[in-house]
């Protein structure tokens, strides 16, 4: 059985950006950590549609051309939808963010993708570091509440 993967949007944006927005070292690292999920025959990777949207939003208006390509390489990828239990896993893990004193940016989609891998048994895959703390602080929330 195939492990699955739900890629983040900063580890897609930094492993195919062309545009040189990251520096070198993050988006070697990345394209390496991609390249690697990718070859592994063991591997499926996933996004949701927020996912999509949120690498696809970053393209000028003017650049059909990288809109398509990129477009095209996310179509490869299975895609999980946002339902109600990803939704309502997500506002349980907001709600004891802010209980235990963290301060969740509510304009950020993090807490929904965790939510999104959480609900279908996927791992994370990821560039950013609040996605490495929120995933911490989504296992202590399960602890306490089994």
């Amino acid at each position: 059985m195939k492990r699955g993967v739900l890629l983040d949007t900063n580890l897609i944006i930094q492993a195919f950006d062309r545009a040189g927005t990251s520096d070198p070292a993050t988006r070697d690292v990345a394209k390496i950590r991609m390249n690697t999920l990718l070859s592994d025959p063991e591997v499926m990777v996933a996004i949701t549609p927020l996912i999509r949207y949120e690498v696809l939003r970053g393209i000028p208006v003017t650049d059909a051309a990288r809109l398509q390509e990129l477009s095209d390489v996310l179509t490869q990828f299975e895609t999980y939808e946002i339902r109600s239990v990803e939704a309502n896993l997500a506002a349980e893990l907001w709600r004891y963010a802010v209980s235990k004193n963290q301060k969740p940016n509510k304009r950020s989609f993090d807490i929904a993708h965790i939510a999104s891998a959480k609900a279908n048994n996927l791992d994370m895959s990821s560039a950013d570091e609040d996605i490495a703390k929120l995933l911490s602080l989504y296992d202590e929330m399960k602890k306490e509440t089994n």
